[in-house]
């Protein structure tokens, strides 16, 4: 709220006296007294406005810009694009443009808009952590990965910046290499529910067993109804030859999400190390309408015939699965930053 006296000096300085002795406007300042009243049309005219005037008043454009955001982004992105290329106020423009983009879903001119930022400023922690996201969830992994490490470097005390790193290490199948960031994000935030879920899972691919049953451990007795913290810790005692205990968790886990398509496939392994084949064929059987074009659902259930004598079923499965594989490379696009789109996910996905 403006107090009297700071309202009467604002109003004050949107004019001022020209050596001529003319009065002139302040339009910015105008606009910001129109919304402080709650005008935002007439804070839109007079920039409108001033626009007609004086069209090379970055300034004027920049603050335009912003009001139209939300009601008339078109409009927004015209009043940035004619920001000249070497202008000071480009970058801003750049990055307003970014904004408008992503919101409305047009990832491909938002990159290009972030790729001109980065390009001008490297050390814009904004701009590098938003490509990486853009990237990141265009699948474009390795395209996103010097950015979300860049991010990283700029802002090391931003704790999801290396759950984003951790993820797009897993993305690109190297559970090695998410561990550090992991423990990072929770130096920093030591309650980060989902960073210590996904450092059992990436302990765990790594064979750090003593790790991920400890992780999954925290995590689990603070959500005991989060299947993933069930799953690690079964598949941690199937590791370690603890089978009782690994179908103790797992039961737990089945109770809460009976149709979880990774405890399936670890219960049929677990049936098929005690010589059931036919139960594991039969139990992942059950899945097969909503998972048949799902590969590692495919392999479980391929093994699972083969164990269990049925030979040409098994045949047919693994054909499926080229077919299948063979399908994605034809069908892949190039997504942004020029890397192929993949299909890979966490088994965690917290």
């Amino acid at each position: 709220m403006w107090s009297l006296g700071l309202t009467a000096a604002f109003v004050a300085a949107a004019f001022v006296v020209s050596g001529c002795g003319q009065v002139e406007r302040d339009p910015l300042i105008e606009a910001a007294l129109a919304l402080e009243r709650g005008d935002r049309d007439a804070a839109i005219s007079t920039l409108r406005g001033h626009l007609k005037e004086a069209p090379e008043s970055s300034p004027t454009r920049l603050r335009l810009a912003v009001l139209l955001r939300e009601s008339n982004p078109d409009e927004a992105l015209e009043v940035l694009a004619a920001v000249p290329q070497a202008d000071p106020q480009r970058i801003a423009a750049m990055q307003q443009t970014a904004i408008i983009q992503l919101v409305a879903g047009r990832t491909t001119e938002a990159e290009a808009a972030l790729k001109e930022v980065v390009a001008a400023q490297p050390e814009n922690f904004g701009a590098q952590l938003s490509l990486a996201e853009l990237y990141f969830e265009a699948k474009a992994h390795e395209a996103a990965l010097p950015h979300a490490l860049a991010a990283s470097r700029l802002q090391p005390e931003r704790a999801q910046t290396y759950l984003l790193l951790a993820d797009l290490y897993d993305e690109l199948h190297d559970p090695r290499s998410m561990i550090a960031p992991l423990q990072s994000a929770i130096e920093l935030e030591p309650e980060y529910y989902e960073a210590r879920l996904n450092l059992a899972y990436a302990t765990l691919e790594t064979g750090d067993l003593d790790t991920a049953k400890k992780q999954a451990t925290w995590c689990h007795r603070r959500q005991p109804r989060d299947v993933s913290a069930l799953r690690i810790l079964a598949s941690a005692a199937r590791e370690e030859g603890q089978f009782a205990e690994a179908r103790t968790f797992l039961a737990k886990g089945l109770e809460i999400a009976p149709q979880d398509l990774d405890c399936r496939i670890l219960e049929a392994d677990l049936l098929l190390y005690e010589r059931q084949p036919q139960a594991a064929y039969d139990r992942l059987k059950e899945l097969y309408d909503a998972h048949k074009t799902t590969v590692r659902y495919l392999g479980a259930l391929a093994r699972a015939a083969a164990t269990s004598g049925k030979r040409e079923e098994s045949r047919a499965l693994y054909k499926a699965i080229e077919e299948l594989l063979e399908a994605t490379r034809k069908t892949t696009r190039s997504k942004p930053g020029g890397v192929p789109a993949g299909d890979a996910a966490s088994p965690v996905a917290p």
